[in-house]
Formats: C-alpha cells, structure tokens, sequence
C-alpha cells in the first residue's frame, strides 16, 4: 500500500506557478508529475534537530499524521502470524489485559505451531526500524521546509536593513523609500509567524505520531515479555 504525504509538508507548489503564469498571461507547460513516496522508505536521511511544539492530540495535524503511521503499519504486515497479528490481537482485546496476551499467542500457535516469544520480539524489531526510517524520512522533510521559511526570514529581513542603510545615507527626497522599507521591515516577523507556527505543528505531529505507535508497539513487547 502507497502513501503520499507531499501534502503534508510540501506546498502546492503547482497551483501557485500556475496563478502566477495566468496572471501574466504567459503560456503554461505542465511540468512532469512527482515521485510518489511509498511507506516504508528504505533511504537514510539527513535529520535535523528535532522541534519541540507543545501541542493537543486532538491537534488535526497529529490525527492526520497518526493515521498515516497507521495505515503505513498495516501495510508492512507480511504473510503468516507473527508479531502483527499478535498486536492486532492483543489492542482489540486491551494492552492491559495479561490475558489477552496468552489468547493471542494460543490462537497463533494453532495457526503457526512453531510460534515463539523469540520469533515475535524479533519481529517486532522489523516493525519498529520501519516506522523509525519513516518518521526520519519525514522528519527531514519537515525541517528542511522550515529552514527553507527562516532562511526567506532572514535573507529579506537582511535586504531589507541593506534598504534602510542606504536609504538613510541619501537626502530628504529618499525620506518616502526609507519609510516603506521600515514598514516592510516591520511586517517580516507577522509574515512568517503563521506559516513557521503551522510548520512547527506538523513536525511535532509527526514526531508525536511516531512516538504514540511506538508507544502501543513497546507496550505490546512489554506485554509479551510480562506475560508469554
């Protein structure tokens, strides 16, 4: 099963070149339709220091994302019983429940009679590497975006003060320019706090989608080392 998450990082970048090519009434070449990205991913990322945004889980951004961890975690099930259909098993009845448990390894050993407590914690390791190489992956994702906002931050906040430098140099006929750039300057942290604050979200719902699935997987392990 494949996955797009460009959305949820990525803006539409597609219908912003084409508002802008409308407008200035030139011709529009559609360009060549993305990769898309498939759960899991294989590759290794570079992964940038983790944000820390104190957020609800009710956050719509954690739900969405949560979902997709999910959705991703069932598509990594694999043929025969093993430790996804034991946690299967085991979150329908209660994680909590010792007996759950030992019904869900009695109903895999008549499915797979050489089923055991080794087999299942190793295989809970394959589950585990695979949800951590896609949250790297999107978490690389994510703060390269964010970098990409405050690196625009910086770079008109920096042009802008080269404006008023100069603009503050020259006499008082330039006095109009040098007030513009000022209240330009001004509006730069107002511009980006809304797209910087959005993007904060969604890196922490990743962040926090990630930690609740391992959560229930590693409650699961717990489980099977407490009570198998």
């Amino acid at each position: 099963m494949a996955f797009n998450w460009k959305g949820l990082f990525i803006v539409d970048e597609e219908a912003e070149r084409l508002a802008a090519a409308q407008k200035a009434s030139e011709p529009i070449a559609k360009p060549a339709e993305p990769a898309k990205t498939s759960f899991p991913v294989d590759s290794k990322p570079n992964i940038q220091p983790q944000i820390n945004v104190n957020f609800n889980t009710n956050n719509e951004a954690f739900t969405e994302v949560l979902a997709v961890y999910e959705k991703g975690f069932d598509s990594l099930n694999q043929d025969g019983y093993d430790f996804f259909e034991l946690y299967k098993s085991v979150m329908a009845v209660g994680a909590d429940n010792p007996q759950s448990y030992q019904m869900a390894f009695a109903m895999g050993k008549s499915i797979k009679p050489d089923l055991s407590k080794s087999f299942l914690l190793e295989k809970a390791k394959v589950y585990v590497s695979e949800i951590e190489k896609v949250h790297a992956k999107y978490a690389d994702v994510g703060n390269k975006k964010r970098n990409d906002l405050i690196g625009q931050q910086s770079a008109e906040k920096s042009n802008l003060n080269s404006t008023i430098k100069n603009l503050e140099s020259q006499i008082a006929q330039l006095q109009a320019q040098l007030s513009k750039a000022k209240s330009d300057l001004s509006e730069i942290d107002n511009k980006y706090v809304s797209p910087i604050k959005e993007m904060d979200e969604k890196i922490g719902a990743n962040n926090k989608a990630k930690e609740t699935i391992l959560n229930s997987i590693q409650k699961i392990i717990n489980g099977i080392n407490q009570n198998l």
